[in-house]
């Protein structure tokens, strides 16, 4: 993946934080309840549609209503920012940095990462974890070929500096019908 000089990417929330992101800006936050990929940082997505389902998700269980933040990234100056990481396909590489973020708690040793999404805090997936079997792991946090999951990516930015990047915020605040009755 090349970095364009200018970009966007989508951040979904629920709206009890817009005022936060208003007032502060962007920050990691400093103690994340559900440990994410990557560890704790601010997860943004190239996919939109992606986003939003996320934010409707985090407006259902927050309350408020789903939020979209759109973050335009200053391509140059994320290229200044090292070290950083690259993850497109789902490989040894990925899963050892994502073995990393979500179940050994230690600090990343990157500013930012463009990688791929691994499937959910499954049950499966922590079975299968503590077997110690890596083969068996990517194949079970891979995401199926062919299922919306397996298209999600995600752009981390876990350091402040990295978030130096990001050099506009806008946000949209919106229903959803997709969304009611349950994830589609």
């Amino acid at each position: 993946m090349d970095i364009p000089d200018s970009f966007v990417v989508f951040h979904g929330t629920s709206d009890i934080y817009q005022s936060s992101f208003e007032q502060k800006g962007v920050f990691p936050p400093p103690n994340m309840k559900k440990v994410r990929d990557f560890g704790s940082g601010f997860y943004t997505t190239t996919n939109e549609k992606q986003a939003r389902r996320y934010a409707a998700r985090m407006a259902e269980l927050l309350g408020g209503r789903p939020l979209l933040v759109t973050c335009t990234v200053s391509g140059t100056r994320l290229k200044e920012i090292f070290p950083a990481r690259i993850l497109p396909d789902y490989n040894r590489e990925w899963l050892d940095i994502l073995k990393q973020g979500r179940w050994n708690g230690g600090q990343l040793d990157f500013q930012w990462i463009f990688g791929r999404c691994g499937d959910g805090f499954t049950e499966l997936v922590e079975e299968v974890r503590r077997t110690g079997d890596d083969e068996a792991l990517l194949a079970t946090i891979t995401p199926k070929r062919g299922t919306r999951t397996y298209e999600h990516d995600q752009f981390w930015f876990g350091t402040p500096e990295a978030l130096t990047a990001i050099q506009n915020l806008s946000y949209c605040v919106f229903d959803d019908d997709l969304q009611k009755g349950g994830r589609k």
